[in-house]
């Protein structure tokens, strides 16, 4: 009899609740999905991703408290709408415990409905997330069906822990609740609400006062080190939360004000059904506004840093690169090694060279200055300005496919990123001429094409100057280059072959210290400024010093130079016998960390918004009963069908747009807050040189939140429909 009845209510509640059944459904699938990384054989080869498993845990670990909370909420909820009928059950003699017990069993039949559905759309799910994340890194993916089964078991796992404990704590509430709470039990979270002392106008001011504050900290900074957006953020929370307390009442306060609007049409119906939904609910509307401003800013940060990383592969325009440093070297034997196993278009071999002159090199820091840059060491290549032989270049530029430019035999040009070029350009229409290695020459264009000069180590650091060849004789070469167009992209696999042969991967995240510098006109070799020193390893970024660098015009301000307090700078050619392999795919490897917050960011997101959006769904749809009769009530005192359907459909939308002004204003300045600071922390000058990149990102997120948030409000508005019959 019991098991009867167990399985009939457990019908009629996925009946009623079939979005919510839908949101755990779709929540066990992303987990699936995502967590089948962690097991994905193809996915382990990739390198560089050690820390993919422990990001996608840490991510899982957090939804689960997400999750938990919308479970504990919703069968809360189930709890209070059906009090009455549970009360009903006690009246008959049921004991607590029995009804403690069906309601357990009821719910645990739609957690096991749920998770079976969502287990099988992770299955396919988990294939077109794998796909997404080899492509990333240029791997090949061949869709198919199979089943993880240490996937599923840690997905099961996630899963019972959050709803037993949900479940298990409204077990506890039923077994010692009385019949008198049962029966009045839907109207006590009502009832307290309505009693708040908080809800008046005058915390309506309050809380837009906190929000604008909170605004303003996390826009002007004040204090720095992050602490102003923590403090801003906690003055948006309160600030939402008070408003959410506030408004009905505030709107009541003005409806009484302007009783000729209130009279005026169907507004009095609506805003008095309106503002009584609002108290019902307001400490719910403050935390969905926190998860959907949460749930944008998390896809608008993943957006931005995925645009930023394919914009600094982009601009790296040569799919190989071999690095010898010291000097030139015949690289032959590299080039028939690759070859063999990546068809090689185009290929060249050139010296980027150094001299003592600083003049673009301070333009360089000038330029960053005015971009407000954090102070970042210069690597122990880069403290003077870098040169390239003419004929090298145009070759370069053959092998891109750029326009030719005509070049003179006693003229510089300069090659740099887009957003020195206007500094540049000025610069040398200035100076008229240019001393390089005692030649006077004069000062020619400016070019800015992608040219591999965004990071360390290729064409220059931002910028080459371009000179006669013959101005090169005598200078130091920095370093070689090897710079190749392959005729089909590298993946991380080939890259690992590449490396078998000697080479080592060229990584810019680490390196040593440099000692016993004097001055930029004593460095006789590259072998000579690069003695390593016994000392500790720098990280590019820290601070460094450097004695006696000075600049031939008296550009470069005192504090400009490298301080005089340890004599050292920093280098990533850690291995002086050694030749490094960089390029447009080893780069994009070295932003591997991106791509996995990417992948975490984007799974937080669409739970978040799957949560609030079930949450307000259900609350949408929660008085189908009673606006049944007001809809009754309305139809006998005059009011057409199309007026009634136009009145709800009006108070539905208004429930829907609530919680989304706040959240969208915060998230949208946090996005461009984050994208600056990612923009601007990187060694090298900007890669983009307006904010259109950045609203991009912002349209990404708002847009991929519409999409998902329209569904569940198309969804809301059918079941509304049908509700209303």
């Amino acid at each position: 009899m019991l098991g009867k009845l167990v399985l009939r209510n457990a019908k009629r509640q996925l009946g009623d609740y079939v979005l919510y059944f839908i949101t755990i459904s779709c929540a066990v699938a992303c987990m699936y999905a995502y967590n089948a990384l962690i097991f994905s054989e193809q996915v382990k080869r990739l390198p560089r991703l050690e820390i993919l498993p422990l990001m996608v845990i840490a991510t899982s670990l957090l939804i689960i408290l997400v999750l938990g909370w919308l479970v504990s909420y919703m069968t809360g909820y189930m709890l209070r709408k059906r009090s009455r009928e549970l009360s009903i059950y006690m009246v008959s003699g049921l004991s607590n415990r029995t009804i403690a017990g069906l309601f357990l069993y009821e719910n645990l039949m739609i957690a096991g409905m749920a998770f079976v559905f969502g287990l099988l759309a992770g299955i396919l799910l988990s294939r077109l997330v794998e796909a997404a994340v080899l492509r990333m890194f240029g791997m090949t993916f061949t869709l198919g069906f199979s089943v993880s089964f240490q996937t599923a078991g840690v997905t099961l796992l996630y899963f019972a822990g959050m709803y037993l404990f949900a479940l298990h704590k409204n077990k506890r509430r039923l077994r010692k609740i009385r019949l008198y709470d049962l029966l009045y039990y839907d109207r006590q979270n009502e009832g307290r609400l309505l009693k708040q002392k908080s809800s008046f106008p005058g915390v309506f001011i309050l809380s837009l006062l906190f929000y604008a504050v909170g605004n303003m900290l996390i826009i002007l900074r004040p204090m720095g080190k992050g602490y102003d957006v923590l403090l801003g953020l906690a003055f948006v929370v309160t600030g939402l939360f008070a408003f959410f307390f506030s408004v009905p009442s505030f709107l009541a306060s003005q409806l009484e004000k302007r009783k000729g609007w209130a009279y005026r049409k169907n507004h009095l119906i609506i805003f008095r059904e309106f503002t009584s939904k609002l108290r019902s609910m307001s400490v719910v509307l403050g935390i969905l506004s926190v998860l959907f401003m949460l749930a944008v800013f998390f896809f608008g940060t993943g957006a931005a840093a995925r645009i930023f990383a394919d914009r600094s592969v982009e601009l790296n325009v040569f799919d190989i690169m071999i690095l010898h440093p010291g000097g030139m070297m015949d690289f032959s034997a590299y080039e028939k090694r690759i070859g063999e196993s990546f068809p090689i278009q185009k290929s060249c071999s050139y010296g980027i060279y150094g001299w003592e002159s600083r003049e673009f090199f301070s333009l360089r820091r000038q330029a960053a200055q005015e971009l407000e840059k954090p102070q970042r060491l210069i690597y122990a290549e880069y403290l003077s300005d870098t040169y390239m032989k003419q004929s090298d270049y145009l070759y370069l530029r053959q092998m891109l496919g750029y326009e030719i430019p005509e070049v003179y035999e006693n003229t510089c040009y300069v090659h740099c990123t887009p957003s020195l070029a206007g500094k540049f350009s000025d610069y040398m229409e200035k100076a008229g001429t240019i001393e390089v290695n005692g030649y006077e020459l004069n000062a020619g264009g400016v070019f800015s094409e992608p040219f591999s000069q965004n990071d360390t180590y290729g064409n220059g650091l931002d910028y080459v100057v371009v000179v006669p060849d013959k101005v090169t004789d005598g200078m130091e070469i920095r370093y070689g280059l090897y710079a190749a167009v392959t005729e089909q992209p590298l993946n991380s696999a080939e890259l690992e072959q590449l490396t078998d042969g000697g080479l080592v991967l060229l990584d810019r995240g680490n390196g040593k210290s440099v000692s016993q510098w004097k001055s930029v006109s004593q460095w006789k070799s590259v072998s000579q400024w690069k003695s390593v020193s016994e000392g500790r390893p720098v990280s590019p970024g820290k601070s460094a010093s450097c004695e006696g660098l000075t600049s031939r015009d008296g550009l470069v301000p005192p504090d400009d130079l490298l301080s005089m307090e340890t004599g050292r700078a920093v280098t990533s050619l850690i291995y002086p016998d050694k030749d490094y392999l960089s390029g447009k795919w080893v780069q994009k490897e070295s932003l591997s960390q991106i791509y996995v917050l990417l992948i975490c960011l984007v799974y937080l997101s669409v739970i978040l918004e799957i949560t609030g959006a079930a949450i307000l769904a259900t609350q949408a749809l929660s008085d189908g009963e009673k606006k049944k009769r007001r809809n009754s009530i309305l139809g006998q005192l005059g009011m057409s069908g199309k007026q009634i359907a136009r009145l709800d459909s009006r108070q539905l939308m208004l429930l829907f747009l609530l919680p989304l002004s706040p959240a969208l204003i915060t998230s949208g300045r946090l996005i461009y807050d984050g994208a600056r600071k990612l923009l601007l922390d990187t060694l090298g000058m900007p890669v983009f040189t307006g904010n259109m990149w950045i609203w991009q990102a912002v349209a990404m997120a708002v847009g991929f939140f519409a999409a998902l948030y329209g569904i569940y409000y198309g969804a809301v508005r059918m079941a509304a429909e049908k509700q209303m019959g």
